[in-house]
């Protein structure tokens, strides 16, 4: 169960660097918007994923 934690959040970190970095890229075109909009998404996702593994591990 840890190792669903901890890969949650590993998920969730890179999945947010990567929106972030596509949302201060140079050249903001739609599909970069939208595909950092989709990234924070499953961010988000992964980071209240890993809150609710965490809340039932104890």
């Amino acid at each position: 169960m840890e190792h669903f934690l901890i890969l949650s959040l590993a998920v969730g970190a890179a999945a947010l660097i990567v929106s972030v970095i596509l949302l201060f890229a140079p050249r903001r075109t739609e599909r970069r918007i939208t595909a950092a909009a989709i990234l924070g998404g499953l961010a988000a996702f992964s980071v209240i994923f890993a809150l609710c593994l965490g809340y039932f591990m104890v």
